[in-house]
């Protein structure tokens, strides 16, 4: 068990199991995840348009009041209400919506302490550390860096991920697991053999789970492995039907060659269409590098090593 060790800034504690300074490529690292954070144009389907970084900042909100029994602050509704009754409308206020303390209390959880290497601290949020529009890194990074955030559906997805030859070079050995009946601690192996061992096969997951999937589809893909673990139902590595194509999705050339084709070859082509744009991106997503999937991955667990955690004790 490593020495915790506790540091003070700007009149909190955060716990530390290593103070090793950042390194400057970690800092560069995390510099680009704010920016991109900050700047990111991605939005919500939602009349409001709220980016999506803002929505998982207010889900991580959310599961932290739940978490904490912070009561009238686990919907996105409430959330908002109450940040700006704080806000806006402290003045006016007959009784507190929610404890001011508590809601501090869940900006102090979201904050991670870090030591930088000219002998600096700063604080990165647990969203800039782990929001992406993927999915899947999303809840790859979240099971690094703060685990018992985790929903009952990134647990099933990491399973399905991490016990599956498909997708790790040498899976996690449910075997050992066969007397284990709580299932808090079954995610607790999984995420440390996910940090510690796990050799993910990038190009075999996108391959069968999609490129930029909606929680859908995926949802759908981790039942279909659920299904063959339990009566052998095949698995098929269709994640191009994500993205399948319509008519509208051709270029004018392509629309004018679709037209020409009877109602068969026009389904065919569609599904030929689909499968060579699917398969381009992946070939150059993770044959070619430019998904940076691995050096992102293993760049969180570096971090996590590294982080200060908020410290409720006196």
């Amino acid at each position: 068990m490593k020495q915790i060790t506790r540091v003070e800034f700007e009149g909190l504690n955060y716990d530390f199991k290593d103070t090793t300074p950042l390194t400057k490529d970690d800092e560069t690292y995390l510099y680009a995840l704010q920016i991109n954070n900050n700047e990111s144009t991605n939005t919500s389907k939602t009349s409001m348009r709220i980016k999506k970084s803002v929505l998982w900042e207010l889900e991580l909100i959310s599961r932290i009041s739940t978490i904490r029994g912070i009561h009238d602050n686990k919907t996105f509704g409430d959330i908002i209400n109450n940040l700006l009754q704080l806000v806006y409308h402290s003045d006016d206020l007959q009784r507190p919506y929610v404890a001011f303390k508590d809601l501090l209390m869940t900006k102090n959880f979201l904050q991670k302490l870090f030591h930088l290497e000219n002998g600096n601290r700063k604080i990165f949020t647990l969203t800039e550390l782990t929001f992406s529009t993927d999915l899947i890194i999303r809840t790859l990074k979240l099971a690094i860096f703060e685990k018992h955030l985790l929903s009952l559906f990134e647990k099933r997805l990491l399973k399905a991920i991490l016990t599956n030859e498909n997708f790790v070079t040498k899976p996690f050995d449910t075997a050992k697991m066969e007397f284990m009946y709580d299932p808090d601690d079954f995610t607790d192996w999984l995420i440390a053999f996910l940090k510690n061992e796990a050799e993910l096969k990038w190009y075999e997951i996108y391959d069968f789970f999609g490129i930029g999937s909606s929680e859908n589809f995926i949802q759908g893909r981790v039942n279909l492995i659920e299904l063959h673990d339990h009566d052998g139902s095949p698995l098929e590595a269709k994640g191009w039907e994500y993205m399948k194509y319509e008519r509208k999705n051709l270029v004018p050339p392509d629309q004018e060659e679709y037209d020409q084709l009877n109602e068969k070859e026009q389904k065919e082509y569609l599904i030929e269409k689909t499968k060579y744009d699917h398969y381009s991106e992946l070939d150059w997503l993770v044959k070619e590098g430019n998904g940076r999937f691995d050096y992102r991955f293993k760049k969180a667990i570096q971090l996590k090593r590294k982080q200060g955690d908020y410290s409720t004790a006196i």
